[in-house]
């Protein structure tokens, strides 16, 4: 028996795949804003906010600054979206008209899929600094850190590749 060759993705599943993601990225944006609301009370007016990678405080700030990170992942969420509905995206293969959606729609799932990685990083660190800041031991955020801008995209970029080789043939 012979097998079939993969289908590529058809339109809805990747619309249905960007608004799974783009979900997940909201839910990593409101996680950020949860771990800032539950240690508000518990955490000093002045805070360590930048560490070495051995966990010691660099520099002071007010506890306000925590809400940078969901401020810069909330705007990271709405520039992904208006990018990705762009339909002049400069793809690295030539598109041709017959899957000119799917491709199109392809790119802006890789997008999208970018956002949930950055997310994922900035929420970490956020976790990192509460949490170094309410134990007085900080987390391996160097470790963490560096499995999250490793491991993620590569996975990300493993994927988009599949795809684009499936939407090509």
């Amino acid at each position: 028996m012979t097998e079939k060759p993969h289908a590529p993705p058809t339109a809805p599943v990747l619309r249905r795949a960007i608004r799974a993601v783009y979900a997940l990225g909201v839910v990593m944006v409101l996680v950020q804003a949860g771990m800032i609301t539950l240690a508000w009370q518990a955490l000093p007016e002045t805070i360590g906010i930048h560490f070495t990678l051995d966990g010691d405080v660099t520099r002071l700030g007010r506890k306000a600054a925590l809400w940078s990170l969901p401020c810069i992942s909330s705007a990271i969420l709405v520039l992904s979206m208006l990018l990705g509905r762009s339909r002049q995206l400069n793809l690295p293969w030539e598109i041709d008209e017959r899957s000119r959606e799917s491709q199109l729609l392809l790119a802006h799932l890789f997008i999208a899929a970018l956002h949930v990685f950055f997310v994922m990083a900035l929420s970490y660190l956020n976790g990192a600094v509460i949490w170094a800041n309410l134990n007085g031991s900080p987390l391996p955020v160097g470790l963490g850190l560096a499995l999250t801008v490793t491991l993620v995209p590569a996975a990300m970029l493993v994927l988009y590749l599949r795809l684009a080789k499936r939407l090509r043939s």
